[in-house]
């Protein structure tokens, strides 16, 4: 009898994933993709920057989104990131690490505040505690484990993909674009792909090609991660074996005519864009 009833409940641990320390239900991100739908407005410009997507942050403020305190919740109440699918903690994490950054904002409307007085935030660096800076300070949970930005970060990028970078996004106008959609374990691998290639396509904040001059003008974000773009393998990546050299790395997903100049001009002088850390807005909007 005490054999049968070991024998019936290792069985069902397995089912549950238990045994595995595997989650095997999909993270659902229905409600973050409202949200993201909701407010995030496409095909706007801001401080010279053409095709930006922007968020109301505004309106989320007022009319208090229940989807977003939604998913605010189901973060809390999910599993260690760890347990779930290599495509759910993606998808997850990518996710989780936008609302947080989109809570400090919506946390912080004021650099400094008395009585009725605000001084706007105009910048999510504005935002601070304790002389801690806003990467630093707690910004929400998953599961049990509360993350800061820099955290959050650093778990992505330990998942050994370049794209990612293309898919965080710090409320700053110089950011890549945050999707109208939320990541998804199932599309993750096209979202990453789009994302990437919508980043090297916006010539005022990804990537310009001066061929007169024969230089290529990229994000700053390429110089600050500029190892992970050099080193990070990935399967469905170059073979799974690394680019070696952020120009490698950008020939994948630039525009076309610009992968064809890169291919015929190897000597090409790589520059970088000055980083605009004013808030991604629809207030910004012109």
């Amino acid at each position: 009898m005490k054999t049968w009833m070991s024998v019936t409940l290792f069985v069902a641990m397995v089912a549950m994933g238990m045994m595995s320390g595997t989650v095997e239900a999909t993270f659902d991100q229905t409600a973050w993709n409202e949200v993201m739908t909701t407010y995030v407005k496409v095909n706007q410009s801001s401080f010279g920057i053409q095709n930006e997507a922007l968020v109301d942050y505004s309106s989320m403020r007022v009319d208090n989104d229940t989807n977003y305190y939604h998913y605010l919740q189901q973060l809390r109440e999910a599993a260690p990131i760890e347990t779930y699918t290599l495509n759910d903690q993606f998808a997850i994490a990518i996710n989780a690490y936008n609302a947080f950054a989109i809570k400090q904002v919506l946390l912080n409307p004021c650099k400094v505040s008395f009585g009725r007085f605000c001084w706007l935030t105009a910048s999510i660096r504005d935002i601070s505690g304790l002389g801690t800076q806003v990467w630093d300070m707690p910004a929400g949970f998953i599961g049990e484990t509360e993350y800061t930005l820099n955290e959050l970060e650093t778990f992505i990028r330990g998942l050994n993909d370049p794209r990612i970078h293309a898919c965080i996004v710090c409320a700053s106008a110089s950011c890549p674009n945050i999707q109208p959609f939320a990541f998804t374990a199932e599309a993750i691998e096209t979202q990453k792909n789009h994302s990437m290639t919508q980043f090297l396509s916006n010539q005022q904040k990804g990537l310009y090609l001066d061929e007169a001059n024969n230089l290529l003008y990229l994000s700053s974000i390429f110089l600050w991660y500029q190892n992970d773009f050099e080193t990070f393998t990935f399967p469905s990546l170059n073979g799974g074996k690394p680019f070696g050299t952020v120009v490698d790395f950008v020939k994948v997903f630039a525009p076309p005519d610009v992968q064809a100049y890169l291919a015929d001009n190897p000597d090409v002088v790589v520059t970088y864009f000055h980083y605009d850390w004013r808030l991604n807005t629809l207030s910004n909007a012109n």
